[in-house]
């Protein structure tokens, strides 16, 4: 016969386990989606000189800001973590600037951290 007090407990916990598992993902997933976007306008800026607007400066601000708040309240989201998706994030930064673009990227071989968090972007 099972013990129903230990299947409640033992089910409760279970659950949370798995609820803090999935916060933390879309706690990632979201620093990683800011960061990208954070990386694609900064490309755009890069290879688009001609085209700059307060909207992007706006758009870097802001995915900023996420990203900073991401890391304030989740403390394993850290410039570790950051460094640790940075490769796999340009990446899609680049596919989506050269779509909405249709120029190369090919020329900046890499995004610094002062570019991404640091740089002032002003027109």
């Amino acid at each position: 016969m099972k013990n129903w007090e230990d299947i409640a407990t033992t089910s409760e916990h279970e659950g949370l386990e798995i609820l803090l598992d999935v916060m933390a993902r879309a706690e990632k997933r979201a620093l990683e989606s800011q960061l990208m976007r954070l990386m694609w306008h900064i490309l755009k800026w890069k290879i688009q000189p001609e085209k700059r607007s307060v909207s992007w400066i706006i758009t870097i601000d802001n995915a900023r800001d996420e990203i900073e708040a991401e890391k304030k309240y989740s403390p394993s989201l850290n410039d570790a973590f950051v460094l640790s998706i940075w490769g796999n994030v340009l990446s899609k930064a680049r596919r989506n600037a050269e779509k909405e673009t249709n120029l190369s990227t090919k020329d900046i071989l890499e995004l610094t951290w002062e570019e991404v968090f640091e740089m002032e972007y002003s027109i």
